[in-house]
């Protein structure tokens, strides 16, 4: 469920199976944060599942309410049959940073369209019914730069505010790179400005 505070991701891989007319279809539902891993979690699909007729996806990247990236793919079945209904399922669910493969192993009887939709739907559904699910904080990136006298004060307020420091550099100034979470990200910036008398630099 997505709410103001955070939203709702996997915790962890999982994997689940059903049947319908003899037909296997496993679905397999993976962590993502960019578009960049779905390639190699497709790869792995086909490693681990190589005879299968259909490897079909959907996938959320970002807050599924508000949501960076989505995409979906029959991968051969009847256009509309599989990849959107998995993708509707993810959405409905409100569950996102989220890939979904389902693999079919065709099991000699035709499903039909309707048939399909429902099988599709139905294992990414109770894929998601046995997955452990968690709640994450959105978060912003900022790269602030602050006079050396300001660095230990900055670091105070972000675990203040369950922020992060990604990365710090040492020149004539200090610059940090950090997450905060969506919520504080104004009133960090507003509270950095009034701390540093305005002689801090704000990058997003």
């Amino acid at each position: 469920m997505t709410t103001t505070l955070g939203y709702t991701v996997l915790s962890a891989p999982s994997v689940l199976e059903i049947e319908e007319k003899r037909s296997r279809f496993i679905c397999l539902l993976s962590p993502v944060q960019n578009k960049a891993e779905i390639q190699p979690a497709l790869d792995c699909a086909r490693e681990l599942y190589p005879a299968a007729n259909h490897y079909c996806w959907a996938y959320v990247i970002g807050d599924a309410y508000q949501p960076k990236w989505v995409a979906a793919n029959d991968d051969g079945e009847p256009s509309g049959t599989a990849g959107r209904p998995m993708l509707n399922v993810l959405q409905q669910r409100e569950v996102g940073d989220i890939l979904a493969v389902v693999v079919r192993y065709f099991g000699g009887v035709k499903l039909g369209a309707g048939g399909l939709v429902r099988a599709y739907s139905n294992v990414t559904s109770q894929a998601l019914d046995a997955a452990q699910l968690k709640t994450v904080l959105p978060m912003t990136s900022l790269t602030v730069i602050i006079d050396y006298a300001y660095e230990n004060v900055l670091r105070n307020k972000l675990a203040a505010l369950g922020g992060t420091l990604e990365d710090v550099s040492h020149a004539e100034a200090v610059r940090c790179k950090v997450s905060v979470p969506s919520q504080f990200a104004a009133e960090f910036c507003a509270w950095l400005t009034r701390q540093t008398s305005g002689k801090s630099i704000i990058e997003t």
